[in-house]
């Protein structure tokens, strides 16, 4: 699974056990998260974001949130999304490798003669 960087803290409450994230891609609640600083890593869901107290389903890229979070993380933490990469392959592409196989006759075994 391949990460990206989704945002980095730039402060926390520790209270509220709040991350203040401004966010570098775009974030959506149940999409799974590293933070990591260092040594410590946290890895979670997202379960609750919110701008200027109001509740969003997704952050876009350029705001800051506040990011709930299931333990302590310092100021300057990145934090990383995980992408799953795609391995999705549309009949038109299927079609179009057939008939590029087809088309070139250079590709095509050849076939031996037996000579006597």
């Amino acid at each position: 699974m391949a990460k990206k960087l989704a945002g980095i803290v730039t402060h926390y409450y520790p209270k509220i056990s709040v991350a203040v994230v401004d966010v570098k891609d775009n974030l959506r609640i149940g999409d799974r998260i590293s933070i990591v600083r260092g040594t410590d890593n946290l890895q979670q869901k997202v379960a609750s974001m919110q701008i200027d107290y109001k509740p969003i389903t997704e952050a876009k890229k350029g705001q800051i949130i506040g990011l709930k979070v299931n333990g302590e993380v310092k100021e300057g933490a990145e934090i990383f999304k995980e992408v799953v990469a795609s391995k999705n392959v549309t009949k038109k592409s299927k079609k179009a490798t057939r008939t590029a196989k087809k088309a070139n006759p250079k590709k095509a075994k050849k076939k031996k003669s037996k000579k006597r």
